[in-house]
């Protein structure tokens, strides 16, 4: 493997890490609490959800910089790319929002939060949709950054620039980590949960080399696909 290639490698499986660092703010932050006393201090669960995610965001944000940083010593600028998009290839990009929309909606997957979450927390609802739409900003930035680091890492090692390499060795790490935790599901569970990830992580890293890698209109259209997931 090229020193190259195995940069982008390693920059890729931190940006992974950074993402999957959540795990650990949810495990051992205020929300695993939930609205019980946590030394001594009771703790809404609206704020503790609101702490949680601002504990992520500020870990994501600063390890998105540390890894742009580290990237941009090395000879390569996420932000440089100012790359026209053909025609051709929003068209492409708008199918796939439709396609998405589609997948989803008739899989029942389509989830607006905005109700549910007013229903849920009631006069706190609108400081937790805030929390969470600022969230799905930083969440989707960590995995615009592994798309990013691994389909630069499969271009260099396989040579094949069209393939959606970010989401393959996304879904790979994916598999390999969770994996263990979906088996304790059913089956049927488990294969519509692999499936619908699957679908998911596709659609979004095919938008970053479709749009000539510029990140500054990939970003705004995974960021969407998010919100349109359901956030």
């Amino acid at each position: 493997m090229k020193k190259e290639a195995r940069s982008y490698l390693i920059m890729g499986l931190l940006a992974f890490l950074l993402l999957s660092l959540e795990i650990l703010v949810i495990l051992f932050g205020p929300l695993s609490y939930g609205t019980q006393s946590f030394f001594n201090i009771f703790i809404p669960q609206s704020t503790a959800l609101l702490i949680n995610y601002g504990i992520a965001c500020i870990i994501w944000g600063v390890g998105i910089y540390f890894l742009y940083t580290m990237a941009k010593k090395r000879g390569f600028n996420v932000f440089e790319n100012k790359s026209i998009v053909p025609m051709k290839n929003w068209i492409i990009v708008f199918i796939i929002v439709i396609l998405f929309l589609t997948i989803f909606y008739f899989s029942g997957n389509m989830t607006f939060k905005f109700v549910e979450i007013f229903n849920y927390y009631g006069n706190q609802g609108i400081y937790v949709l805030i929390g969470s739409i600022i969230h799905t900003f930083f969440s989707s930035a960590v995995i615009l950054a592994i798309i990013i680091f691994f389909q630069e890492f499969g271009e260099l090692s396989f040579k094949y620039k069209n393939i959606p390499w970010g989401g393959i060795f996304f879904i790979i790490l994916y598999g390999l980590i969770f994996g263990l935790s979906w088996v304790m599901t059913p089956y049927n569970e488990y294969f519509v949960l692999l499936i619908r990830t699957v679908i998911l992580l596709l659609i979004i890293s095919s938008v970053y080399p479709l749009l000539k890698k510029n990140v500054i209109y990939a970003y705004p259209i995974i960021t969407l696909l998010f919100f349109l997931y359901g956030f």
